[in-house]
């Protein structure tokens, strides 16, 4: 046991010759790829004949020689160092058998799942396991010594031929049957809740350890109808699939220490379910009109600029949505949430469907009387405030999460009980997979995007923009990609919502780019307050891209990719000036992640000077406005580096006074300039010719 708290086996090196203090020798070294920094063994420290003093100038390493070195001096100053108890991270023992690698021309499982993999994606979006090829034989969370014991003595570096029955393509993911012989099975020991398999492919809205129950569920399904594809069937039950084509495989056994989460992401914690066990059942909400009765709130009244009665009709709804409201207003009459009532008011209701599940939210369209409401709008909390004080133990998020629940009971609310995540390192919340690590679009809204159909009409694009716009932020140059599809709908008008789009080769190329783009986008990472932020502008076509990042000991960390187009004025200015007006829309977008802390902007303008300058096209109200942002004094503009807003640079650093007054002109030979010299009348019918040496003569 050493850095990790935990048993493992690691591997070392071959013998390395070092010098140390003018010692020369060779040594072994220990290899982890989870040791956070090199460590200096203290066989290592033996063999240097080294001694070791803690005091509170920190650690003083003596040598033979009479060499001293304060270690400490390079780890952030002196201390004292003190010996405290260890915190063995949450884990869990596995043993499994690893698949070894085929050699080209193999009759194994990965081989098979090769050839079927590419209809296997077409399917479902699944994605690739984060561990390498295995059968799991024993996941312990509860030291067995008796098991470990057992499997290091007698199975531990062994091999065992591995039989598979085939492919199992299921809801949750894509599985290697795995049919274990009579000795194999009696080191099996995941319970009756699993049959031993090998992971080949995760649904995203799924974990690995959900393929376990998947695999005893499909092999006791019964339904199993043969197609027309030799040893191809299908359950309708289930909708799964298997492919039987027995293989063969060996796999190496062996024993691994791993965090509680591993595999087990959309999981709640283990002391989750004992804690809403302890709630009251009436807490819980047993429907969507099931809204509970907050008896000591007070009446919420509001003042009105205008008294006089707002009618408006009601709109025409679909009769889909017409039944699936139906229920809505029912229940919530059945409920005391609403009362039939006569009045001189009335605003109409726009029904939604919850995510093609059928049902419908009821939605009131309130904008006629948000417009005369005078009543001051009511303070709330800041998420962002709310989302820093998240406690960082599990223990205190249990407790939170125990006495918010108990206040919601006490003063009358209902919870939806299926919608809770409990201590996760991942959750899901509005289209959002959230983490440590950063944010990602989910695996639902990735699939909405990527099977959208074809829009038909200005109605069917203006919806699609909307969908795809919701996850601007996570592709490059979004206005830009768009701008063809947006033009469609100008074409049209955007009122006439029923006009059918004219498609062409390009718009079609555009709309299958970008939902491949989108639903294969990465994640944007957490912004580090630590380090410095990094922003990226190009300017083209009358659009503005952006690209906000960090910089770690990987390279660059994207946080947020930026694309908006500029106002008809700004598009009648030079490029520079465009340059200009884009980069303060981009700042201003960025300042709630950046939040004054050092920004260094990339760029080949030279935006202040230019901007300061009288040759600046713009008029001075717009010139003042965007001297109040560009002068934030946690900026700082330089011309090194790679521009990852355009790929390539704009062009080489340059002066934009004299780049913008060259543009202007209207011909590059025109001067403001007065003639010198003797005054002559000339008179020219506005004709020219160019000459043989290229020159433009009026005549």
């Amino acid at each position: 046991m050493g850095f990790s708290g935990a048993y493992e086996k690691l591997p070392f090196t071959k013998p390395l010759p070092i010098k140390v203090d003018n010692q020369q020798l060779n040594h072994s070294f220990l290899v982890s790829k989870n040791s956070q920094s090199n460590l200096l063994g203290r066989d290592l420290l033996v063999k240097l004949g080294a001694s070791i003093l803690c005091s509170c100038e920190g650690i003083i390493v003596t040598f033979p020689t009479g060499n001293i070195v304060n270690c400490s001096l390079t780890s952030g100053g002196g201390g004292q160092w003190l010996l405290s108890e260890a915190r063995e991270p949450e884990g869990a023992d596995i043993y499994w058998g690893e698949l070894n690698s085929e050699t080209p021309g193999g009759q194994g499982l990965l081989m098979l799942y090769s050839l079927w993999k590419p209809w296997v994606l077409s399917v479902a979006p699944y994605m690739p396991p984060i561990d390498p090829p295995h059968v799991t034989l024993f996941y312990d969370r509860n030291q067995c010594e008796w098991y470990q014991e057992s499997f290091e003595t007698e199975l531990e570096g062994r091999t065992w031929d591995v039989k598979c029955t085939g492919i199992w393509v299921g809801k949750e993911g894509v599985v290697g049957a795995v049919d274990l012989t009579n000795d194999q099975q009696q080191w099996y020991r995941m319970g009756g809740e699993a049959k031993p398999h090998v992971t080949l492919a995760v649904h995203p809205e799924h974990q690995a350890k959900d393929l376990g129950p998947m695999t005893k569920r499909l092999a006791q399904t019964t339904d199993w109808i043969d197609t027309q594809i030799p040893g191809f069937q299908y359950s309708n039950s289930q909708q799964a699939y298997k492919i039987n084509t027995p293989t063969g495989d060996t796999a190496t056994l062996q024993h691994r220490w791993i965090t509680r989460w591993h595999g087990r992401e959309k999981t709640d914690h283990e002391s989750a379910r004992q804690l809403l066990d302890d709630l009251p059942d009436t807490l819980w909400s047993a429907g969507p009109t099931d809204v509970g009765f907050c008896s000591s709130m007070s009446d919420v009244t509001f003042d009105f600029t205008d008294y006089t009665p707002i009618w408006r009709s009601q709109y025409p709804n679909k009769s889909a949505a017409e039944a699936g409201i139906t229920d809505t207003i029912e229940g919530l009459i059945a409920a005391g949430v609403l009362e039939p009532s006569e009045s001189a008011w009335n605003t109409p209701i726009l029904p939604v469907e919850k995510q093609n599940t059928g049902k419908f939210r009821m939605a009131h369209d309130l904008r006629l009387i948000n417009s005369i409401v005078h009543t001051p709008t009511l303070a709330v909390p800041n998420p962002y405030t709310a989302l820093t004080n998240i406690p960082e133990t599990s223990d205190s998020c249990l407790a939170a999460t125990r006495s918010v629940l108990s206040h919601l009971h006490e003063a009358g609310f209902k919870v939806s009980k299926s919608k809770l995540q409990i201590c996760r390192p991942k959750v899901t919340f509005l289209g959002r997979v959230v983490s440590t690590q950063g944010a990602g679009i989910s695996s639902q809204h990735r699939s909405t995007i990527l099977h959208h159909p074809k829009p038909r009409s200005v109605q069917d694009m203006l919806s699609f923009l909307g969908l795809a716009g919701f996850s601007r932020h996570f592709v490059p140059a979004f206005a830009e990609r768009t701008a063809l599809l947006r033009d469609m709908v100008k074409q049209k008008g955007s009122r006439q919502l029923k006009a059918n789009l004219d498609w062409t080769a390009d718009t079609e190329k555009t709309f299958i780019d970008l939902k491949s783009s989108l639903a294969l986008a990465s994640d944007l990472a957490t912004p580090n307050y630590e380090k410095a932020f990094y922003l990226d502008v190009s300017e083209s076509n009358n659009t503005v891209n952006g690209v906000l990042f960090q910089k770690d000991t990987s390279g660059r960390v994207i946080l947020l990719y930026l694309s908006i187009m500029l106002d008809q004025t700004e598009k009648r200015h030079p490029a520079c000036t465009r340059y200009a007006a884009g980069l303060v829309k981009i700042l201003q977008k960025t300042a709630h992640i950046v939040m004054g802390h050092p920004l260094t902007v990339l760029t080949s303008h030279t935006v202040m000077a230019y901007v300061n300058s009288l040759a600046f096209t713009m008029s001075p109200l717009r010139q003042d406005r965007l001297l109040k942002v560009l002068t934030w004094p946690n900026l700082t503009f330089t011309h090194r580096g790679i521009n990852m807003a355009d790929c390539m640079m704009e062009g080489e650093p340059h002066e934009c006074e004299v780049t913008a007054i060259s543009e202007s002109k209207v011909r590059p030979d025109l001067r403001t300039e007065p003639m010198t010299g003797e005054v002559v009348n000339l008179y020219t019918d506005g004709c020219c010719f160019r000459t043989e040496a290229g020159e433009l003569v009026a005549g």
